[in-house]
């Protein structure tokens, strides 16, 4: 419980860092898998927000893809606002609302958590998605040959600290 506390007031604590920080999202197509990663994660109180245009694919072609399947032009962030944590031992289940492409959903986020030696909160969670939960069309290229599949998986990694209006 104590521990709860403690990790609850950090996260309440503004603003918040998260240094260094990495969003994966995985999923597959009927051709091959894939993988875009976002290390300009910002969290601010309460509030995690990560720019569309900064996730990275290592392909062009299927970052216009998939800003475009997140509606980056007028959805410019996925964003996270945590609203409650449990916490037990080495694992935490973080409850918020998660804003992607336009949609806002509450969802669980089952995540380890560790305390690093400087002090800082170290969180890993792995959350499996339906892009259509969030109203988002799975992508298709060359003319619908290649099909994106609904299901995805976020990680998220996240070492927290309190600060004073700067990262360390």
């Amino acid at each position: 419980m104590r521990r709860a506390l403690l990790f609850a007031a950090l996260l309440a604590t503004a603003p918040l860092f998260a240094q260094p920080a990495r969003l994966v999202l995985e999923g597959s197509s009927n051709v091959t898998g894939w993988r875009c990663v976002s290390t300009a994660l910002n969290v601010h109180g309460l509030q995690l927000h990560i720019p569309v245009n900064t996730i990275r694919c290592g392909n062009r072609q299927m970052e216009r893809d998939l800003y475009r399947a997140l509606r980056a032009d007028h959805h410019p962030s996925i964003d996270f606002r945590f609203t409650n944590m449990n916490r037990e031992a080495d694992r935490a289940m973080i409850r918020g609302n998660a804003s992607l492409a336009g949609t806002t959903r509450p969802i669980e986020i089952d995540a380890a958590v560790q305390r690093t030696a400087d002090g800082r909160v170290a969180l890993h969670a792995r959350l499996p998605l339906r892009m259509t939960d969030f109203r988002i069309e799975p992508p298709t290229a060359l003319f619908g040959i290649i099909k994106v599949k609904n299901e995805l998986v976020v990680e998220l990694d996240l070492v927290l600290q309190a600060g004073e209006g700067e990262a360390p």
